[in-house]
């Protein structure tokens, strides 16, 4: 199990706590203040599946606004943008899959960067699907 200090992240909209991680799948909290939004993003290589827990939202799947409540159940593809809305304090709690670094955010009303985290310009990181590619290349 990870240190509490890397298993808490605060964020501008509440904060992310996971709760279980395995080399198949993780178990995130997530916390969104009334009122706040997290980014509208989409991952590059995993699907989510969520449970609210407590409190209503939306969840803005693909430009659609799902409104969620109390033992909702929905998930977002890889791929698709999304972003969650708090109308009342609201808990979901996530199950995915690694790598949790795949984030592509597109719009942020906190100002926080609009790119992605694991595949910056800067970086020689690339999604799997890429570096298969790059592989099969060098192979043929």
């Amino acid at each position: 199990m990870l240190p509490l200090r890397e298993r808490l992240t605060s964020k501008p909209w509440g904060y992310e706590e996971v709760l279980i991680e395995t080399e198949k799948y993780v178990v995130l909290r997530m916390f969104i203040r009334k009122g706040e939004e997290t980014s509208l993003h989409k991952h590059v290589e995993r699907d989510e599946h969520f449970i609210v827990v407590s409190g209503s939202g939306l969840l803005v799947r693909s430009g659609v606004s799902i409104p969620v409540r109390e033992w909702d159940v929905v998930s977002v593809r890889s791929g698709e943008l999304h972003k969650w809305v708090a109308l009342e304090d609201l808990e979901v709690i996530e199950v995915t899959t690694h790598p949790l670094s795949d984030l592509v955010r597109v719009e942020d009303k906190y100002g926080r960067a609009i790119q992605s985290r694991a595949f910056s310009e800067s970086s020689d990181a690339r999604p799997r699907s890429e570096l298969r590619l790059r592989l099969d290349e060098a192979n043929s």
